[in-house]
């Protein structure tokens, strides 16, 4: 059984795919960085994907299961510059082909729901930007944890600072947008589903500048190492980096990660240009990988009650979301102004307001 919805697979099955003319619109900067060929926010994605890769250069990991991994990117990375073995699992087909194609990473297509291995066969699992998707978040955590043999690294820019900014992100979700962000999680939900963490940080510091097609490679470089070095969860940085431990789990070293050279590599074109499609054989499954089994994934049960809060029925529904949406834009508005960086985004804001007047 599915717990993810026909309209999100279908809407992730188009999102992954090439369009009529074979071009690719990515989801990662592997085109070089500001390459307009790529969703925005590289700053964003560059300093949170640095974060990580510090993070598990640290946990000793050979083998390692990419949950959502999109066209493959950090998976490369990891095998790259980390000489892991990783493979993937992604919710549609065409993920699966762009990983492969692209990367020559191995996947597989599976609900993260019911993950098609046994008990404890890689030694990390990442699940990076996914959970704030999933329809049953308690459920994918577990199968995370069934699967690993010792860490499961979880990153999600959906952290709220309290409950009452939960609730009020939780009713204004959009229950007809075929991929929302379903869930908006606090740290206590975190612990719930995953046990107390190893390592938790914010991902990257927060008011990045947005117009990244006018920074130079040095700035932006700048930018990146700055940012990426979230050492604790803070109001002033977003989401969250955390990694849970099994009880077999030896303590973490020291960061293992040739800073220089990553950052040569995300911010350089992985892949030539948008029709560039190196390998169309499908990647063989690496053999010291453990192969994907059916029916491997457990029994799904009743939700517990901590997590019934996540389901979509629970959302506002005309004037009551207006009300709501001027809350959070208050709480948004109180956050930019109390934030010790941002003057331009602050004078941005005030000189609209002033227009307003």
């Amino acid at each position: 059984m599915s717990l993810e919805s026909e309209s999100a697979r279908e809407w992730l099955e188009r999102r992954f795919s090439r369009d009529a003319s074979g071009r690719y619109f990515a989801h990662q900067p592997i085109y070089g960085f500001a390459s307009p060929h790529s969703e925005p926010g590289h700053l964003q994605r560059l300093s949170r994907t640095l974060h990580m890769l510090r993070v598990v250069s640290r946990l000793g990991t050979r083998t390692m299961l990419d949950i959502g991994g999109g066209e493959g990117y950090f998976a490369f990375l990891c095998r790259e510059l980390l000489g892991i073995s990783a493979a993937m699992v992604e919710l549609p087909q065409s993920a699966c082909e762009r990983a492969s194609e692209l990367f020559g990473i191995p996947a597989v297509t599976a609900d993260a729901a019911r993950l098609p291995f046994a008990d404890g066969e890689f030694d990390l699992v990442v699940c990076s930007e996914v959970m704030e998707h999933v329809v049953a978040p308690h459920v994918v955590a577990s199968e995370l944890m069934r699967v690993s043999r010792w860490h499961v690294l979880i990153t999600t820019e959906q952290l709220c600072c309290c409950a009452g900014e939960q609730n009020l992100r939780l009713r204004l979700r959009d229950p007809a947008d075929p991929h929302p962000d379903r869930n908006f999680f606090t740290r206590e939900d975190l612990r719930a589903m995953f046990g107390e963490p190893l390592y938790e940080a914010s991902e990257y510091w927060d008011f990045i500048p947005r117009d990244e097609a006018r920074l130079s490679l040095a700035k932006a470089t700048r930018l990146v190492l700055a940012h990426s070095r979230a050492d604790k969860i803070s109001t002033r940085a977003t989401g969250v980096v955390y990694v849970a431990a099994k009880p077999n789990a030896a303590n973490p070293g020291e960061p293992a990660l040739d800073e220089q050279r990553a950052l040569e590599m995300m911010l350089a074109p992985l892949v030539a240009d948008p029709t560039a499609n190196p390998n169309r054989t499908p990647a063989k499954w690496p053999l010291e990988l453990p192969a994907p089994v059916d029916g491997a994934g457990r029994e799904v049960g009743a939700a517990p009650e901590w997590a019934r809060k996540f389901e979509m029925s629970n959302t506002a529904k005309s004037g009551e979301r207006i009300r709501l949406s001027r809350r959070l834009r208050s709480y948004e508005r109180w956050r930019l102004l109390n934030a010790p960086e941002p003057v331009w985004d602050k004078l941005a804001w005030l000189a609209k307001r002033t227009l307003r007047w």
